[in-house]
């Protein structure tokens, strides 16, 4: 397989055309069935794209089965590590993480070591998250995730500034308008957070069990509990086994029966 379809491939994907990406990479998987590079990546992709974590693991056997290029190691540490923070298997994730960044200390793989540590170890998460905007200054994920750290530590004034740093870089990624709703969430700013919760919807945010309940949670803190225990049942209709969902839906049984 030629450099050049690579770097094809990889210039789609640093410009976070995941869609496209995915799509340049099917047609490529049929001139070169037995890649076990292109499995790495399709791996990934699959993630970004669909969510389907279940499908992006099974791609990771098969690109282990045909063996993929040491230039390929970090790609797949990355995913891997991808799959085990999705699980909360954050110890393993961490690990994955270290060992890509180790070999390409890039900022996709930064990002990924920023959350996983965001869950185990705030300190060093925030070393990461710094390290993040050295390389990138105008990232908006290390805002918000430096927002979270501190909203952790109780300084809801740093967190407003640095959630408020996040929103002038313009989020448009569906991650980015969730994760900085949930910021102004945390702070207790509803219409604000409910804004990026919407707009993270029209942008097409995959998970729609979580987005609804934390909409719903929104509307509950603003005491408007009709459109909170309708987004609740929606949540809870579509993601039935979420945890969080049934907890939304029934504090908002709950104040309607109180009100």
């Amino acid at each position: 397989m030629s450099a050049h379809i690579l770097d094809e491939l990889f210039k789609l994907y640093n410009q976070r055309d995941f869609v496209k990406a995915y799509l340049a990479l099917q047609d490529v998987l049929k001139t070169h069935p037995q890649s076990g590079d292109l499995y790495v990546m399709w791996a990934e992709l699959e993630i970004k794209v669909n969510g389907n974590f279940f499908r992006a693991e099974e791609l990771l056997e098969k690109a282990k089965k045909l063996g993929f290029s040491e230039e390929f190691r970090f790609y797949y540490d990355g995913v891997h590590g991808d799959l085990m923070l999705e699980r909360g298997q954050y110890d393993e994730a961490i690990k994955d993480f270290e060992r890509s960044v180790a070999v390409e200390p890039d900022v996709n793989g930064l990002i990924m070591l920023g959350q996983a540590l965001s869950a185990a170890d705030e300190d060093r998460a925030i070393t990461v998250w710094q390290e993040v905007l050295d390389k990138d200054p105008k990232n908006c994920l290390a805002y918000i995730f430096l927002a979270k750290e501190a909203e952790k530590r109780n300084n809801s004034i740093e967190a407003l500034a640095l959630v408020q740093q996040a929103e002038e870089l313009n989020p448009s990624d569906s991650d980015e308008l969730f994760e900085t709703g949930r910021v102004y969430h945390s702070l207790s700013e509803y219409s604000k957070a409910l804004e990026f919760y919407f707009k993270a919807e029209k942008v097409g945010y995959k998970d729609k069990g979580d987005l609804y309940s934390a909409i719903a949670s929104c509307y509950l803190g603003s005491g408007d509990y009709t459109n909170a225990l309708g987004f609740a049942e929606r949540a809870v209709e579509i993601d039935p086994d979420n945890g969080y969902a049934r907890e939304v839906l029934n504090s908002c049984r709950e104040s309607n029966r109180d009100e």
